[in-house]
């Protein structure tokens, strides 16, 4: 970040059948790290519900508990975890929570905002609201935080010494190495080593849609361990 502008990027190309990186360049010397946003969904959340086994078809209101049941729409709690994963909803995109009322929790927000709106049919609409309830559904089959599971699955696939998580547990020295990611109004500094979006950094604990940091290479061994992995066959075919 130099004069407001942003200078850092990275590319990698993969070869899967050979499980190698074929192509890695990037527009500094050090190693960046990332936050790699919307990337939380397909590489943090989607393989947890596989690996959970958590049945697809299987409506929402199924994996919530009682006192977050109570607080979502019966319209929303009848939505099928297919329906969040692919986006075919009636969910809107996204919430602002935080210009609401801080003290309340997640689904108080969630439910304040929808009773009030609620688009009428069900439709292809990208939405941040969807994985968040996704992320909250792992955190209640695994009973476990979704940064920790995540943790936990890097693990299993041998990547335990990867820079590959949520910034909680970035080093001091790692999140030097963050590009920076925005001049946040809203926090009133430049954000670097921090998520970026501001819902996930309100509601102050991993979110299902944002919030995963990562340096390149990183991805491309997490990306080849996905690919060889029961979860990854699942979502990376071939002919894909």
């Amino acid at each position: 970040y130099k004069d407001r502008q942003y200078t850092s990027a990275a590319v990698i190309g993969i070869d899967f059948k050979k499980e190698k990186t074929i192509l890695s360049a990037s527009t500094d010397s050090e190693e960046k790290i990332f936050d790699l946003a919307s990337l939380t969904k397909p590489f943090v959340t989607l393989p947890l519900i596989l690996y959970l086994k958590i049945d697809p078809e299987k409506k929402l209101s199924y994996y919530l508990k009682d006192s977050e049941r109570t607080l979502v729409t019966d319209r929303v709690s009848q939505l099928t975890i297919k329906q969040l994963i692919v986006h075919f909803t009636h969910l809107p995109a996204w919430i602002n929570f935080w210009i609401r009322n801080s003290e309340l929790s997640f689904f108080e927000t969630l439910n304040s905002y929808l009773t009030m709106y609620t688009p009428k049919t069900l439709e292809f609409r990208y939405s941040d609201v969807g994985y968040m309830l996704l992320g909250k559904v792992i955190e209640n089959v695994s009973s476990e935080k979704l940064d920790l599971l995540f943790l936990e699955y890097c693990k299993n696939l041998g990547l335990s010494d990867r820079v590959l998580g949520y910034s909680n547990i970035l080093t001091p020295n790692e999140k030097t190495r963050c590009v920076v990611t925005a001049e946040c109004r809203l926090r009133g500094k430049i954000i670097q080593g921090e998520v970026h979006d501001e819902n996930a950094w309100f509601l102050g604990e991993p979110m299902g849609h944002a919030g995963l940091f990562a340096d390149a290479e990183s991805i491309s061994e997490y990306l080849i361990s996905l690919f060889n992995c029961t979860q990854g066959r699942t979502i990376l075919k071939e002919s894909s």
